[in-house]
């Protein structure tokens, strides 16, 4: 947001910011619309952030972005999807970040799982000439307004994808083992879904929770 009013505030402002600060994208933002603009930024503090939580490990949900993150004590606060960042590169990604902007080089190809329209341009900026950006959501919010030298030019392709073939999932399963991809899972007996699922909704599993039945089970 500070983005795009930096962008439409044509004249120099005197801008006031209400923000927690949780967000990592905020301070570059912030300096970089000072270099314009008169900034004025009032810091909200949580009396939980000021010491009500004093030890362990909790889960927090930010009430503007619906956003979840991971408290530590009182001083160390992550977002789940810094969690699960760390998690991609220690099984081997070179990059992970939590949106596109920052990727280190361009790239041939790109899916967008998120049913988010709002990634749609930043991650065709990101692509090489002739490259393809593929929507693989069911859903997806809508898309705004594209800028055709930035975002089309130089042939790069937008194209949405309904289903895969059962010879495109055999290809991408042979493809992973070259690599080699190593998924990191977690196991639980069928009796114990429940448990599962209530590790799920909490956030305390990394990678992917299993179910496995046995023979005694039906199989």
């Amino acid at each position: 947001r500070l983005k795009l009013l930096d962008v439409r505030a044509d004249r120099t402002s005197v801008v006031m910011v209400i923000t927690d600060l949780h967000d990592r994208g905020i301070m570059p933002a912030l300096r970089h619309m000072a270099q314009k603009h008169d900034c004025i930024v009032i810091h909200l503090v949580d009396p939980a952030e000021a010491g009500g939580l004093r030890s362990g490990f909790f889960l927090g949900q930010e009430a503007e972005t619906g956003r979840t993150f991971v408290g530590h004590g009182r001083t160390r606060w992550r977002r789940v999807e810094e969690l699960d960042q760390e998690l991609a590169r220690r099984m081997g990604a070179e990059w992970a970040a939590g949106s596109i902007e920052g990727i280190p080089e361009s790239v041939d190809s790109a899916i967008l799982f998120a049913p988010v329209g709002t990634l749609v341009p930043p991650a065709l900026e990101a692509l090489r000439k002739g490259g393809t950006l593929v929507l693989a959501g069911i859903y997806l919010s809508d898309v705004p307004q594209l800028n055709y030298e930035r975002h089309l030019f130089y042939e790069r392709n937008i194209r949405s994808v309904t289903a895969n073939t059962r010879e495109g999932g055999r290809a991408l399963l042979r493809e992973a083992a070259e690599i080699p991809i190593r998924p990191h899972t977690t196991h639980f007996p069928l009796e114990e879904a429940n448990r599962a699922l209530q590790e799920l909704k909490a956030d305390r599993i990394d990678g992917t929770a299993i179910l496995q039945i046995g023979k005694a089970s039906g199989g």
